[in-house]
């Protein structure tokens, strides 16, 4: 967290860090923890969820949500 000014700055130490854990990382990801570009990336979702969990979640998203109300950060696009 930083102020707008500092957002260069702050990436920038973000992405010298990961990199720096990159042997100990695990590919698969954390939805929690990913950056607005990937959870806002339909094709990087399905990769952190797993296809078969991704294509429930579609399921229930073109079920329950299909005009996508609920489409806040992580959005799941109705299947």
């Amino acid at each position: 967290m930083g102020a707008p000014e500092q957002a260069g700055f702050l990436t920038g130490e973000l992405d010298a860090l990961t990199e720096a854990m990159e042997p100990w990382a695990d590919s698969r990801g954390m939805v929690n923890f990913l950056s607005v570009q990937e959870a806002t990336d339909p094709e990087r979702l399905s990769e952190v969820h797993g296809a078969e969990r991704h294509r429930r979640l579609t399921a229930a998203e073109k079920a329950y949500d299909p005009a996508g109300m609920f489409r806040v950060n992580h959005n799941i696009p109705p299947g």
